[in-house]
C-alpha cells in the first residue's frame, strides 16, 4: 500500500498542565504571547483510502518542545491554550512500517 492510497486522522487528548510557553510571532498585533501548556496525546487512525477500512491505531504522547509546540498563528482569546505537539520523526516511525509494508 503506498502513500497516497492511507489515510492518517488525529486527534489530540489534553492532559496535565505542563506549564506556560511564550509564542513568538513574526507578524501580528502582538510578536509574542503566553498560554498555559498542556501534555497532549494523539490517537492515530490510519485508514485504507478506497474503503475507509482502518488499517491501524495508535496513542501517540507529545514530545516535541513546547516552543516547537506553538502555532504559526492564534486568536489570543482567555480560552486559548496550547498542546505538546508530535515531533516530525514520531509520527513517522509510527507510520514507517505502513509506507514500506508490501500488499
Amino acid at each position: 500500500m503506498t502513500e497516497l492510497e492511507q489515510s492518517v486522522d488525529g486527534l489530540q487528548n489534553i492532559g496535565a498542565r505542563a506549564g506556560d510557553v511564550t509564542c513568538k510571532f513574526a507578524k501580528g498585533v502582538a510578536t509574542s504571547t503566553t498560554w498555559p501548556f498542556y501534555e497532549a496525546t494523539y490517537e492515530i487512525t490510519v485508514r485504507e483510502a478506497v474503503s475507509g477500512r482502518v488499517i491501524t491505531t495508535s496513542s501517540l504522547p507529545g514530545d516535541a518542545t513546547p516552543e516547537a509546540s506553538c502555532p504559526s498563528f492564534a486568536v489570543d482569546r482567555p480560552e486559548t491554550v496550547v498542546g505538546r505537539s508530535l515531533a516530525e520523526t514520531s509520527l513517522g516511525e509510527m507510520l514507517r512500517p505502513l509506507v514500506y509494508a508490501t500488499v
